[in-house]
């Protein structure tokens, strides 16, 4: 059942690429974790795994540990810190959030549709493990690294990873299509993306990305 307000973000402090830390944004008991980055209750997980049964207040998480029958809280947010790494797949993520629908996806980001604002998913060539939490996000701006753009993903906002919008000839991103599905007929289009057929167009009035075919 639903709980309260989880959050499954991902830090390069946390040594894995992909790795999912837990705060205070989405909560939903059954999630299994692990000690995190800022672990700092000795032994309490007897070095295993565990499972998220509720929240008792918001930044701290309540987890049952395999190895016993009692249950503890831990920071989440709280005090800056996070004790929990996440150690769910991403399809038990998408069955515990979104009833076994993971975000659905229009056509690939490329370099030239890249735009601040877009409404984004994991695309076609994606690496980075649980990086988007297993959500949407949205594009913040180009990276430092041609090829690249930054993302903040809605299940991690204090943070921007890049993403490859055509480096190595890899598309990290797709279209999210999900919140965006069409505006009013009297609203006029503004094409998003150069290429012909890219798959989408904005509307100014309404700050909609509306993906071809939705009108």
């Amino acid at each position: 059942p639903y709980v309260a307000a989880w959050k499954l973000i991902t830090r390069d402090s946390m040594g894995t690429t992909g790795s999912c830390v837990v705060t205070p944004a989405l909560v939903r008991e059954g999630i299994r974790v692990k000690r995190g980055p800022d672990w700092k209750w000795n032994d309490q997980d007897g070095r295993g795994e565990g499972v998220i049964v509720g929240a008792d207040t918001t930044g701290w998480a309540r987890v049952k540990w395999d190895g016993s029958a009692d249950t503890n809280v831990y920071r989440a947010g709280q005090e800056g810190s996070h004790d929990l790494e996440v150690v769910s797949s991403y399809q038990q993520l998408v069955d515990t959030l979104y009833g076994g629908q993971a975000p659905a996806a229009g056509p690939k980001i490329t370099a030239n549709d890249a735009t601040a604002g877009t409404r984004v998913v994991r695309g076609p060539d994606w690496k980075w493990g649980l990086q988007d939490g297993a959500g949407r996000g949205t594009i913040k701006g180009p990276s430092h690294k041609s090829g690249w753009v930054k993302v903040m993903w809605d299940n991690h906002p204090c943070k921007n990873f890049d993403c490859r919008v055509g480096e190595e000839a890899c598309y990290d991103l797709a279209l999210s299509v999900a919140e965006a599905v069409s505006c009013p007929a009297d609203h006029e289009l503004v094409p998003f993306a150069k290429p012909p057929g890219a798959g989408s167009h904005t509307c100014d009035q309404c700050s909609k990305t509306i993906p071809n075919g939705n009108r």
